[in-house]
This record gives structure tokens, C-alpha cells and sequence, in this order.
């Protein structure tokens, strides 16, 4: 078990194979699409085009973003020392729900890591790598000033595009400077904004970051994921799903168009 614990921190996909999460099912192992696969890969490469060390995950919903993004910073927790990680999302009650995910995961790690030294804390909010100094922080968009005396090296700003406007630009303005300078000056490039969401309009700090990253000189690669990849161009769902939502908002969830209609 020793030597899968070595293997894992040289391979996030032998990670993966050790990861479990609940759903509908109940507890399962973790098991990754070929998209996510792709945006892991990603993820993990070094700076492309000179300073694209970012990554904008533009997905539909349900569409296991969550899932690739938690797996990652997982994997900087369990093998990074002195990291911390930020997860901020749309409510105190999701970002908890965040943590409870990883918690879940981290738990259900092979025993023999714990027996051999592997040592994890929990809090409802927090959770801390006593074997390296790695933390995991979480909060809403609502609290994110709790965070700013934080070095933060890797931070997951959820569901952006739905916190208010104020609030994206008050981010914006108290992390990215700081973390992007920190990201310029590393050699082993331990700093990463990752922003994940479905499309909200234009008038956001999504919408822009979104047509910057379309640009050279944007720190952001822009990843976005059509729904057919997620649901093997299965119309007749799509179809069920827009019925239960509206057209306009199917068109931003699932279509990530960023159209403004009017009523």
C-alpha cells in the first residue's frame, strides 16, 4: 500500500482509483468521463502559452466539475506541504457541502496510509494535513473577507458566474493580483485560480474573464465542456430538462450561451 500511496502522488489518476463519493447509488468509487479526464490533464500541465497557469471550467450543470476540481485539489492537499486551499462558494451551505465531499473522500483513503503515518483533521468548515501542513479553507462569496490574511496557493471560486457582481470584482480584486504574482515568481508553479460555472448573462466578472481568456495575454485557459460531451448528444433528456426549466435558462446552464434575452 505504501508503494500506491507513492504511485498516487505521481499519478492523479492512480489517485482516482482510491477515491470514492456518494451518489445515488450510495458510496462508489470515483469513475471519470473522458472530458474529465481531459480537464484533469489540464489542470496538472505547466503554464501553457507563457503564462496560462489559470483555468475557467465553462460546464453544464451536473456535469461532475465538482468532482474534477475536488479530485485535483485533493491531490495538492495529500502531496503538497504548507499548501493552503480556498474553496468559496454561493452559500455557507454549500461550501460546507464542499468539505463534507472531500471529507468523505479523504476518509475513505486505504487505511494503510493512516497507519503509516497519514494524518487528517476535520472541522465543518476546514480541514488540515498534520503530516505535511497542507489546509483545505472554505466559505461563500458572502464571508470571503474571513480569508484575505490567507496565502492562499489554489483557489476554487464555485458557481461564479451567480454570486453578485459586487462580490466577483471584490474577489477579483483581493486574490487574483497576489496569487498571479506568486504564480509568476514559483518555478514549481504552486498557485492556481480555478473558477468553475455555468454562464449568468453578461454583466459579471464570469462573462469577462470568459472573452479575456480568448486573448494571449489572459493568465486563464478557458475550458469549456458542450453538453453533448456530458450526455452523449441524449436530445430527449435535454429536452425533458428544458421543459422543467425554461428555454432561457437551459440556454445558461446546459448551453452556456452568455445571451442576454429580453422578457
Amino acid at each position: 500500500m505504501k508503494n500506491d500511496f507513492i504511485k498516487c502522488k505521481d499519478n492523479i489518476f492512480d489517485l482516482a482509483k482510491f477515491t470514492y463519493v456518494q451518489n445515488k447509488d450510495g458510496i462508489v468509487r470515483l469513475s471519470t468521463r473522458g472530458y474529465q479526464r481531459k480537464v484533469l490533464t489540464l489542470m496538472q500541465l505547466p503554464p501553457i502559452c507563457g503564462n496560462k497557469t489559470n483555468m475557467i471550467l465553462k460546464q453544464p450543470r451536473q456535469s461532475g466539475s465538482t468532482a474534477e476540481v475536488l479530485l485535483f485539489l485533493m491531490h495538492k492537499f495529500l502531496f503538497e506541504p504548507n499548501c493552503v486551499i480556498a474553496l468559496v462558494s454561493t452559500s455557507t451551505e454549500r461550501a460546507g457541502d464542499l468539505i463534507a465531499k472531500l471529507t468523505l473522500s479523504l476518509k475513505n483513503l486505504p487505511q494503510e496510509w493512516f497507519d503509516e503515518g497519514l494524518n487528517i483533521k476535520y472541522a465543518k468548515h476546514e480541514i488540515r494535513n498534520k503530516s505535511n501542513h497542507a489546509r483545505i479553507v472554505a466559505t461563500s462569496y458572502r464571508t470571503v473577507g474571513d480569508i484575505k490574511c490567507l496565502t492562499v496557493n489554489y483557489l476554487f471560486l464555485d458557481d461564479f458566474a451567480f454570486a453578485t457582481k459586487s462580490v466577483q470584482q471584490e474577489v477579483c480584486k483581493s486574490f487574483f493580483p497576489t496569487m498571479m504574482t506568486m504564480a509568476a515568481n514559483s518555478k514549481s508553479s504552486n498557485s492556481k485560480i480555478i473558477i468553475s460555472s455555468a454562464t449568468n448573462g453578461k454583466d459579471n466578472e464570469f462573462y469577462y474573464l470568459c472573452v479575456q481568456a480568448m486573448g494571449a495575454k489572459s493568465s486563464f485557459l478557458l475550458v469549456e465542456i458542450p453538453w453533448w460531451d456530458v450526455y452523449n448528444f441524449n436530445v430527449k433528456e435535454m429536452k425533458k430538462r428544458a421543459e422543467q426549466i425554461g428555454a432561457r435558462a437551459w440556454m445558461r446552464e446546459y448551453g452556456l450561451f452568455f445571451d442576454d434575452y429580453d422578457d
